[in-house]
């Protein structure tokens, strides 16, 4: 992502070829600060795969658990009147939904920028919405963490 996409950004879909495939990642700003801390994800992440079981604690929802249903997701999101085409995200059914109708779904407005993680406590995504069904959006980890020029080793 060069500065000129950033600043001022009209759209909130950034498109990240990667891999070999095109994806699209929430455009939200936002800064990461160095020091001493480390970012919690970076030395776990992994490619998030559909049926793995996942989960998320959002700031609106709090934790929540779910199934990926799918790894390759197109989507289109509406934000402010403008739609965009949200290519190979991840769909998470909530888990809940199991249960029955009126179960919770997977996040709530709020809950985005929440870090999806697998079983094993390694990020898979970064969490930017939810379909009318309940199911959660999330783009995957990988492209957003070479986007933003994050090494991990």
């Amino acid at each position: 992502i060069r500065d000129r996409d950033v600043t001022g950004v009209q759209t909130c879909a950034l498109p990240i070829w990667y891999e070999g495939k095109n994806y699209h990642v929430d455009g939200a700003i936002g800064t990461v600060e160095t020091g001493s801390e480390q970012l919690p994800f970076l030395d776990r992440w992994t490619w998030a795969i559909t049926g793995s079981r996942v989960s998320k604690h959002g700031y609106a929802s709090g934790r929540t658990e779910g199934i990926i249903v799918d790894d390759s997701h197109t989507e289109r999101a509406t934000v402010n009147g403008v739609s965009f085409i949200m290519e190979n995200q991840l769909l998470i059914r909530p888990l809940a939904e199991t249960e029955g109708p009126g179960s919770p779904p997977f996040c709530e407005k709020g809950d985005s920028g929440a870090i999806v993680q697998d079983e094993a406590g390694r990020a898979v995504g970064l969490l930017w919405g939810r379909n009318h069904r309940g199911e959660g959006l999330a783009s995957p980890i990988g492209p957003i963490l070479e986007a933003l020029g994050l090494v991990v080793t």
